[in-house]
């Protein structure tokens, strides 16, 4: 945080003018400075440590492979001179190891061994299992992508035992502001190190002061005072690191300037959203034009211009639906955002929702079956537990989680919620499905049809139909165009430019080799098919299985999605309702999804 806002930057800068005793300029205070890091963990606050519980099976031998990193594996080249060294008795379990044989075992250092038996290799070398690994992490020639992450998933990250995690060597700690060092200040919230400020008064010091409690003042107002400026940003929040970085711009003097906002609100609870708005117009009235790519009804209300693109997804959409105060957006009959601002979108009664153990009566509901499936109670009978979260914001808390139902997390933005379901929930409960809006797959291979399984079935459908390897049908097999490799398109490198794509000109853009596309289903190529979109495709199929997979991704607002559409199109949103769908056709799963209204209007959300 203290990086990111530039507060730290300045905060290093008092402490080199106005802290006691004085060792020097502001690098001295740094972390990435080689004067200022702590030179055990080299500025990280961090260190590895063998994680013993993953690298160790307890009730195995080494003999029986107790040693679970694959270079260990046995009968493997270095289990064999950990037996041939005769320092071990390798047919013990290794929970029966005395710890000095442990250590032996993980931290020696490389000892050069004799073996005089005719035949053998007469010197080898022998060193500990952490040891070696360590070694290859130092080769300056670096690591294999995969070696790296063979080798992490037996470590774990401790806090530095000479610095404490605060990354500082021992001489920057030992500079004193008010009997307050560097790192007790970025520890501090920064309502509290809001006031700590206020008592100096020192006119040297006076000027870099004002500036910090300036910005400070700036992260106040849209709530995030109780953070500190030693958190590290790769735990904040979606909706805490958007925030952070619109109240950098409050600080900036410029003025006239165009600032485009991606769903700004996304991650934020209704509270946190109308910060969100007070600092859009505090940007907006110093002068700048703000526009926003937002769904979110508070926003819209709060806009001076509304531009409503419409009427639909997909082919359906691409219209300017309408121009003009949201008032008037309202009014606008043609406008599905303006009938959901103005609560006019229902045509018929809205279905009411069923109180546990009440009795649900379908057929007076006015809404079609498949809803009101829905709608039925849920009873749990079992629980999830999480017990002892304590992550970041958390407080040692245990919850229990009912099955079988549907669970919300929900608090304002910084409260917890992605620390407890990510951090610990997941840590607890590992065979939880986790659909976020990460990337998916190999993105410009990969489409909907393809992640979701569905497409296997298409081809054995073509296959059986026209009598030809199934082969044929993957853009990705013997089917594939030669020119473009099945991709549909051809990347020319522009050298010092940046690369330009080309559609193939063999195939078109088809993907196919042409004779493959000579070979029909009810009068269609697999090309013709992967340019459906997903609800043309329902209609087109009549095979149960394929008709069923994509109903999946109809039910979660994707009808308009071609089937062949590139991942790499895909927005967030739609990248994660893919996964969603993907995975609704299993049973018995514990989902977790994370903001799954993300980049969804208001008709959307109501479908999901």
């Amino acid at each position: 945080m203290g990086t990111v806002t530039e507060i730290y930057t300045y905060l290093r800068l008092l402490f080199s003018r106005y802290g006691l005793p004085t060792i020097g300029d502001s690098t001295l205070f740094s972390f990435n400075s080689p004067e200022g890091a702590c030179e055990n963990c080299k500025g990280l606050g961090e260190k590895l440590v063998i994680d013993e519980n993953s690298i160790f099976n307890w009730d195995k031998s080494i003999t029986q492979g107790g040693i679970r990193h694959s270079e260990f594996r046995s009968g493997s080249r270095r289990t064999n001179i950990i037996i041939a060294s005769n320092l071990f008795d390798v047919h013990k379990p290794l929970k029966d190891f005395s710890r000095q044989d442990l250590d032996k075992l993980l931290y020696s250092g490389r000892l050069v061994m004799s073996d005089k038996t005719q035949g053998f290799i007469q010197k080898y070398s022998f060193e500990g299992v952490v040891t070696g690994i360590m070694r290859r992490r130092a080769d300056r020639r670096g690591l294999s992508s995969s070696t790296l992450g063979r080798d992490n998933k037996f470590f774990k990250l401790e806090h530095c035992d000479v610095c404490q995690g605060s990354r500082l060597n021992k001489r920057a700690r030992a500079v004193l502001i008010n009997n307050k060092n560097i790192v007790e200040l970025v520890n501090m919230e920064l309502d509290d190190l809001y006031e700590f400020f206020k008592d100096i008064k020192h006119p040297l010091a006076q000027p870099i002061v004002a500036k910090m409690t300036e910005m400070i003042e700036s992260l106040k107002e849209i709530g995030l005072g109780y953070l500190s400026l030693s958190r590290s940003v790769r735990t904040l929040s979606g909706g805490e690191s958007q925030r952070v970085k619109m109240a950098r711009q409050l600080g900036c003097d410029l003025i006239e300037m165009l600032y485009i906002l991606d769903e700004p609100t996304i991650g934020l609870h209704p509270r946190d959203i109308n910060q969100m708005i007070t600092l859009l117009m505090k940007i907006r009235d110093k002068g700048n034009s703000v526009l926003v790519v937002e769904h979110d009804s508070e926003v819209i209300k709060a806009a001076d211009c509304v531009i409503d693109i419409g009427p639909l997804a997909g082919e359906k959409g691409g219209k300017v639906m309408f121009i003009g105060k949201p008032n008037d957006l309202k009014q606008n009959k043609e406008s599905l955002t303006g009938r959901y601002l103005s609560n006019k979108r229902h045509s018929g009664k809205r279905p009411s929702r069923f109180k546990l153990g009440e009795e649900a009566h379908p057929e007076s509901s006015n809404v079609d079956s498949g809803v009101v499936a829905t709608l039925f109670p849920r009873i749990t009978t079992e629980v999830l537990n999480i017990t002892n979260a304590s992550t970041n914001n958390l407080k040692n808390i245990s919850v229990d989680i009912p099955t079988g139902v549907l669970t919300c997390i929900t608090g304002v933005a910084g409260s917890g919620k992605s620390s407890l379901i990510f951090d610990c929930f997941l840590e607890q409960h590992p065979q939880a499905v986790v659909i976020d809006q990460s990337p998916i797959g190999a993105m410009n291979r990969g489409n909907p049809a393809t992640y979701t399984g569905v497409f296997d079935r298409i081809r054995k459908t073509f296959s059986h139909a026209t009598g030809k390897n199934i082969g044929l049908f993957s853009f990705n097999s013997i089917g594939a165009c030669e020119k473009c490799q099945g991709l549909g398109f051809r990347e020319i490198d522009m050298h010092f430019l940046s690369s330009v794509t080309l559609i193939c000109s063999e195939c078109e853009g088809r993907r196919y080799k042409k004779e493959v596309l000579g070979y029909l289903y009810q009068g269609k190529s697999i090309a013709d098919v992967l340019e459906m979109t997903i609800s043309e495709a329902v209609k087109f199929f009549s095979d149960d299985e394929i008709v069923r997979r994509l109903g999946i991704l109809k039910s979660v607002g994707l009808d308009y999605l071609e089937l062949g559409q590139s991942l790499d199109t895909l927005s967030g949103g739609e990248a994660q309702r893919v996964k969603l769908a993907s995975e609704l056709h299993k049973k018995g799963n514990i989902y977790v999804l994370d903001e799954p209204t993300t980049g969804l209007h208001m008709a959307d959300i109501e479908r999901l």
